[in-house]
């Protein structure tokens, strides 16, 4: 049995980030009187026609949905079969993680050679919002054959330490559908002018490299285009003319020799932060990294950017 009591000293989400999360969540239509409610009568950018399905970011369109499954760990093992876990964190009352598992179960009956049990735990802070999911999407969880895929809502806080001790190397895909986005605008607004790593991050991103197995892959869509280089798949938008619509996608590896535990989250990354600093991965310079965006945000934004850019071309989580 779940429980959604917080002590003082749980080093989680604030109080107040709860409390608006379960007023948002409380204010939707129940799951089950929804009707054909469009996104002018609700409010909501969604992505499909009910309200009790709120998309954020982007909408589950067969591009997106192609994309994540083709991040997905390879079928062959030597005995044929193996389970594939799916963490979604933040999910919001998207209904992201049900339309890849569908899609994926519709694609393993359509070509029958490739035996694979998908389990996905959808996450989110709010237990109004998982029990909107549980009553939404139940009928559907209840009909899946266990052998082939699971779908669980299931209260988490990305921030809780503990709770990633628990479920430590267990996922292949962690999906991050705007939680690491909503953590950096709050480092933006708390630490301007800092070089320092945002505590915050450095607390969820820990988390991740947790969770992850030795080949997990952690997942981000996110509507701007994060300062850390490297590809950025885009899965909405057209891409030659910069849109607040267009999302991109990105695929992040873990480090395994990276010890959240005890090493800092830049050590072993060789930053050197002058104008002739040069990326050893990709040949960039600090110089060339900034271009003439010199006076955007002044150097100390600038050198937190370039060690983002450092740690994601290295494979730093």
């Amino acid at each position: 049995m779940e429980s959604s009591a917080r002590t003082s000293s749980d080093p989680k989400q604030k109080d107040k980030t709860l409390e608006y999360w379960n007023a948002f969540y409380s204010a939707l239509p129940p799951a089950d009187d929804v009707g054909d409610l469009s996104a002018e009568e609700t409010g909501c950018n969604i992505g499909g026609s009910l309200a009790s399905s709120v998309e954020w970011i982007a909408a589950n369109s067969p591009q997106l949905i192609d994309t994540i499954a083709n991040l997905l760990p390879s079928p062959e093992c030597s005995d044929g079969c193996r389970s594939v876990n799916v963490l979604e964190i933040g999910c919001g009352v998207s209904q992201l993680s049900l339309s890849l598992l569908q899609t994926l179960l519709k694609d393993e009956r359509q070509y029958g050679d490739q035996r694979r049990a998908y389990r996905f735990v959808a996450t989110d802070i709010s237990p109004v919002c998982i029990e909107h999911n549980r009553k939404r999407d139940g009928e559907v969880i209840s009909a899946l054959q266990p052998c082939s895929g699971s779908l669980t809502y299931r209260i988490l806080d990305v921030l809780d330490e503990e709770a990633a001790a628990s479920t430590t190397k267990k996922y292949d895909i962690i999906l991050d559908k705007g939680t690491l986005g909503t953590f950096l605008f709050r480092s933006k607004r708390t630490m301007k002018g800092s070089a320092s790593h945002p505590p915050l991050l450095t607390r969820l991103l820990n988390n991740m490299h947790r969770w992850m197995c030795a080949e997990g892959k952690y997942v981000i869509l996110s509507p701007p285009k994060f300062d850390i280089g490297g590809n950025a798949v885009l899965v909405q938008g057209n891409g030659t003319v910069p849109s607040r619509h267009e999302v991109y996608l990105y695929e992040c590896t873990k480090n395994d020799s990276y010890n959240p535990d005890r090493d800092s989250p830049y050590e072993g990354t060789g930053v050197d932060v002058d104008d002739g600093a040069t990326c050893a991965k990709c040949g960039t310079s600090f110089e060339g990294f900034r271009g003439s965006r010199k006076d955007n945000g002044g150097r100390v934004v600038w050198e937190r950017r370039w060690k983002n850019h450092i740690a994601h071309c290295q494979g730093v989580i």
